[in-house]
């Protein structure tokens, strides 16, 4: 009979390498728009900034590169990769897909301890916007679209989505301000909560949509324009 080994492994965390920190700190930073789209990235300013030698970051930058975060040029070192219409395309299609089945999914398995929170986080985010605390209100609506999606059951599921949500914050933020304040962002989020209430799938699926499709068409206008005045998300 074999006998069972014990686990002696530690937490993940501890055995990060200076390289993995050094790429999680810049990842982030250009997520969060420390760094904007286009800046360069200097390889000793950033190496004396995070206390560290260039190598990791030297690491780091290549691995951002392979992400399509950072533009590498032969000879004139890293820039932050700008916004694009592609990349902007892809994150929509996924996100619009991804979450819509998250929203039907939730919204059917809800339990009444979520509606419960997500009645609390309504709440706090409504104070929020009298308030103008914008940050206080995204901070209140990601966790108002995570406990509806989490109630699926699919951690995957939701998991892909906040990874998603996170690639696409460097366009997100940039309407931010116009997008919470809104009567028709306001209207949506009482009207998913009440799908949700009566456990109606298909129509919080169909509210996630129509408000996710909405949103890109204020951004597309905002980041890329229109030439004939007109959003043409079959175009996306």
């Amino acid at each position: 009979m074999t006998r069972a080994r014990r686990s002696s492994l530690g937490p993940l965390e501890s055995y990060r390498t200076k390289q993995e920190l050094v790429l999680a700190r810049l990842r982030d930073a250009i997520y969060d728009e420390e760094f904007a789209p286009g800046e360069r990235l200097g390889l000793r300013d950033l190496a004396v900034s995070l206390g560290t030698s260039t190598m990791p970051v030297r690491e780091a930058l290549q691995a951002l590169a392979s992400e399509g975060l950072v533009t590498l040029v032969p000879h004139r070192g890293a820039r932050v990769t700008p916004l694009s219409a592609e990349e902007f395309q892809e994150l929509y299609m996924a996100r619009l897909g991804l979450e819509g089945l998250a929203a039907r999914l939730g919204a059917a398995n809800m339990t009444d301890t979520s509606l419960a929170r997500m009645r609390q986080l309504l709440g706090s985010m409504e104070r929020a916007l009298a308030d103008g605390d914008v940050d206080a209100y995204l901070r209140g609506d990601f966790e108002f679209h995570t406990t509806h999606y989490e109630a699926s059951g699919r951690q995957r599921l939701v998991q892909r989505i906040q990874s998603l949500k996170r690639q696409a914050q460097r366009y997100m933020r940039r309407a931010r301000l116009l997008l919470a304040a809104s009567e028709a962002t306001r209207t949506f989020h009482c009207d998913l909560l009440e799908a949700c209430v009566d456990r109606n799938g298909p129509l919080a699926e169909q509210l996630v949509r129509r408000d996710l499709e909405s949103t890109v068409e204020e951004l597309r206008d905002q980041l890329f324009g229109r030439e004939d005045g007109r959003p043409d998300l079959a175009q996306l």
